[in-house]
């Protein structure tokens, strides 16, 4: 079982070593998909958070009524990211992804950043693998995808 990432807009001028474009197609099974997916979940939290100025320990009932139904659309749609339903991450959203993969590939030697990773690899257990490269490798798709839809 896979996570299949299609781009919506493949950026036709950089081809991977398949001879594809390296937005068209990306492709994690369930055991890395579960690393990239948590690692996102949480650096897309907090990267909002820094971005908007909302404290980092603020809670949603405290916040201006946009960010809390934003983080909760975010929430949800990520969620769904987890589940092969479809979901379609373009506009405001796919900005936010691409800035999150950016601060977790500029912080991962961070303590905070080691933590965190290591809190997600305690939770998800060891048949669930976290590497930077597959990070890197979503980055490179993301940033060359034009938005994309897990499927």
């Amino acid at each position: 079982m896979g996570f299949d990432i299609n781009g919506l807009k493949p950026n036709p001028e950089i081809i991977g070593e398949n001879g594809a474009p390296i937005g068209e197609y990306f492709r994690n099974n369930v055991w890395w998909w579960r690393g990239l997916h948590g690692l996102l979940a949480g650096v897309t939290e907090y990267v909002y958070r820094e971005q908007n100025d909302i404290p980092q320990a603020q809670k949603d009932r405290d916040m201006l009524p946009k960010h809390s139904v934003e983080l909760k659309e975010w929430r949800d749609m990520w969620a769904s990211c987890g589940f092969n339903d479809g979901v379609r991450i373009e506009g405001k959203w796919l900005t936010l992804v691409e800035d999150s993969l950016e601060y977790a590939l500029e912080n991962k030697d961070d303590e905070d950043m080691i933590g965190f990773i290591s809190y997600l690899q305690e939770r998800l257990g060891d048949q669930y693998p976290f590497e930077w490269h597959n990070v890197e490798s979503f980055q490179e798709f993301v940033m060359n995808s034009g938005g994309f839809e897990v499927w």
